[in-house]
């Protein structure tokens, strides 16, 4: 549709960050974190801490989100991913051009889609 060409000539449609239509927000939240952790070097350990942190969550939500799709035959809705952006923040805290870049388009995709809402409370 119109509207989706707009989308992607404004947000980009790189195939491998570009989400389909459909893909859950804890899926490309995933992928995004996990090349956030393969971006970044070891000299980057808080970072590499939180993401591997924040992998563990998601995957346990993602669990949950499974079974109760799976029980009440629809997808969820509704998520938030202002409990994530810590990793995005840290990310844009290694002055490594690579990692600011990456965790900006995934934040500014977030936004777009309205999972990155900035409600939650700061960050530690």
């Amino acid at each position: 549709s119109e509207v989706d060409q707009l989308m992607r000539a404004f947000f980009g449609d790189s195939s491998s960050d570009s989400v389909v239509a459909g893909e859950r927000a804890t899926d490309f939240l995933i992928k995004a974190l996990n090349r956030l952790h393969k971006a970044s070097s070891r000299k980057h350990k808080e970072l590499r801490q939180q993401v591997q942190d924040d992998l563990v969550k998601l995957d346990k939500q993602k669990k949950e989100e499974d079974a109760a799709s799976k029980a009440s035959g629809s997808m969820p809705s509704g998520f938030n991913a202002d409990p994530y952006f810590k990793s995005l923040y840290l990310a844009c805290q290694t002055k490594s051009s690579k990692l600011i870049e990456q965790a900006l388009d995934y934040s500014q995709k977030m936004m777009a889609r309205g999972w990155l809402t900035g409600s939650s409370a700061g960050i530690s």
